[in-house]
């Protein structure tokens, strides 16, 4: 893995890797909490079951290196994989995300997968970060959705958005400027994407920090203005409305023609 990746994964609230956190036991509060957080996982599992009449496996074990955990709707049983290791209170939080991609899942909202375009002729390096943004674009507004679905049932986010705060208030400008110097300008364009996306899915963020660290870089500045100008007041509440945005995001980061977004209602590649 490329040492500026921990910078540029923060597109997705549980898409981030936690290797900074540090491990730690469970006081009593927090013992009582994760109890009461496992209840109600466990509710919210009975939910996406009844409705999807199938059964949810979660599981611990090995995801993609920018995931921490993931929902495969693709498979006779629903699997919820969840990163091996985590900090329990973490892991729980993560455990709730993904039945929230599960309930959407059984409501018939399915995932968007990216597939690359080839040949391109870009360079290794572009390649690594076009695999990133366009993991971003297809996931980007689902995952308010996502997160929204998992609140109204009690999940408790909390941990995962401390620690997203924390990392962002270690980000600066000359670290990015120093990652678009050696991984060029598909680095300042995910860059972007990944701010725009996270913004949307926390708006908690410090969006003045954000201004700063966007402004680092015409490219990214320009991407960023984009997107803020071209995917306005939009709901991801339908399979449909969830894949035309996915094309919006694509569109307005100027990423059209460079890699496919699989239509979950016709399997076709767009």
């Amino acid at each position: 893995m490329r040492q500026s990746k921990a910078l540029i994964v923060v597109w997705s609230l549980f898409e981030l890797a936690i290797a900074s956190v540090e491990a730690r036991g469970l006081n009593a509060p927090d013992a009582l909490k994760s109890d009461s957080q496992t209840v109600i996982n466990e509710k919210f599992r009975e939910e996406v079951e009844g409705l999807a009449k199938r059964r949810v496996i979660i599981r611990r074990g090995t995801v993609e290196w920018d995931e921490i955990g993931n929902a495969n709707c693709y498979t006779s049983d629903i699997i919820i994989t969840i990163r091996r290791g985590l900090d329990e209170t973490i892991a729980t939080a993560v455990e709730g995300h993904e039945l929230g991609h599960a309930f959407l899942c059984a409501k018939g909202i399915l995932p968007i997968n990216a597939d690359l375009t080839a040949p391109l002729g870009l360079w290794e390096k572009d390649q690594d970060d076009l695999k990133t943004v366009a993991r971003a674009v297809a996931t980007c507004m689902i995952e308010p959705t996502v997160n929204s679905e998992a609140r109204k049932r009690g999940v408790d986010l909390t941990p995962q958005e401390a620690e997203k705060l924390r990392v962002q208030a270690r980000q600066s400008a000359a670290d990015l400027r120093e990652g678009a110097r050696l991984y060029g300008g598909m680095f300042d364009i995910q860059w972007a994407v990944a701010q725009f996306c996270l913004v949307r899915e926390q708006p908690s963020l410090n969006t003045s920090k954000l201004a700063e660290i966007v402004s680092y870089d015409p490219l990214v500045s320009a991407t960023y203005m984009s997107l803020e100008e071209k995917v306005k007041s939009v709901e991801c509440n339908t399979v449909t409305s969830c894949f035309e945005i996915a094309k919006r995001v694509r569109a307005a980061a100027g990423l059209d023609g460079y890699f496919y977004l699989q239509n979950p209602t016709t399997i076709s590649l767009e």
